[in-house]
């Protein structure tokens, strides 16, 4: 549909369409539009107009240009744990500007465990990082874990905290560097496990898709959201005092890396361990018999804390 924004603002035509090949086009009258169109088409825009004012990112646009907006952009609302971008969902051509709710950015990490000798050992698979654990644990699925601690108010993003981690290795296990730590052993096996981990989440005011990196990833409601869409083209056409960029840059630095997340789920990994040892040797010198064991623990309680480990 073209034509509607001069029909409702009583201005002259923004533009000229010019057709490419044969086309049939419905034409509607000015008199049948204002009767049968205009009130849906213009509570619409309206509803879109307002919710940019509230937004600080369209402060800088003048009247006419959210206007010109709204007519290219829609809303759309989400239900809890429905994936609203990434799987072949969503419209990666559009940036996705929260209005309501909240929604999480879950990574589809792939690691390859090498059993080298008895001692596991992990490699990142879709990325550069290669580390080593003695772990003996499998995670199935990771969720809730890498959740954000502080509220970054201005774009409406809660940053992820990354945990120092400098000590990769604990026990008696020894750090090899590169790839000759998977090669050089004569004897080993090897799988590959999935973990998906949430990797921040996003608030009311938040904004994504902008052009930062969500290879693996895709963004689930984690309750009831409602998104503002904007084509991206759009935005960077009306890229005033290079904010688009300077958003973007922000995600980035903010929204941890593929390989930061392996560390910090190397180093949860190296804590289990440590928590299961020193669980066991306090039990241990205790006399009083006990048959109770963590698969007493409701399943749901364990997977949210992320109890994977036999004490028994």
């Amino acid at each position: 549909m073209f034509g509607e924004i001069a029909l409702l603002h009583g201005i002259a035509r923004l533009a000229t369409i010019t057709t490419t090949t044969p086309c049939e086009l419905l034409m509607i009258k000015k008199e049948d539009f204002d009767s049968v169109l205009k009130e849906t088409v213009l509570k619409a825009w309206t509803e879109i107009q307002k919710i940019m004012n509230e937004l600080s990112y369209f402060k800088s646009w003048d009247s006419m240009t959210k206007i010109e907006c709204s007519t290219l952009s829609r809303t759309k609302s989400f239900a809890p744990e429905e994936t609203i971008l990434g799987d072949d969902i969503g419209s990666p051509t559009f940036v996705y500007f929260i209005t309501k709710g909240t929604c999480c950015i879950i990574e589809n990490l792939e690691v390859m465990v090498i059993n080298v000798k008895g001692i596991e050992k992990y490699r990142l698979l879709n990325g550069e990082a290669v580390q080593t654990d003695g772990s003996e644990d499998t995670v199935s699925a990771i969720f809730d874990k890498y959740l954000t601690k502080d509220l970054k108010s201005e774009f409406g993003l809660r940053d992820w905290r990354k945990d120092d981690s400098s000590d990769k290795l604990i026990g008696s296990m020894t750090q090899t560097g590169g790839m000759s730590a998977f090669s050089s052993a004569p004897s080993k096996t090897m799988r590959t496990e999935t973990h998906f981990i949430n990797v921040c989440e996003l608030r009311k005011g938040a904004c994504f898709n902008v052009g930062e990196n969500l290879q693996r990833r895709r963004v689930v409601a984690t309750t009831p959201t409602h998104c503002l869409l904007v084509p991206r083209y759009w935005i960077m056409k009306n890229n005033s005092d290079n904010i688009w960029n300077r958003v973007q840059q922000f995600l980035n630095k903010h929204i941890p890396t593929s390989e930061q997340i392996f560390d910090n789920f190397i180093h949860e990994r190296k804590f289990k361990r440590y928590r299961k040892g020193l669980v066991k040797d306090l039990l241990a010198e205790k006399k009083v018999a006990n048959t109770n064991t963590i698969h007493n623990v409701p399943y749901s309680i364990r997977l949210k804390e992320g109890v994977d480990v036999d004490y028994s």
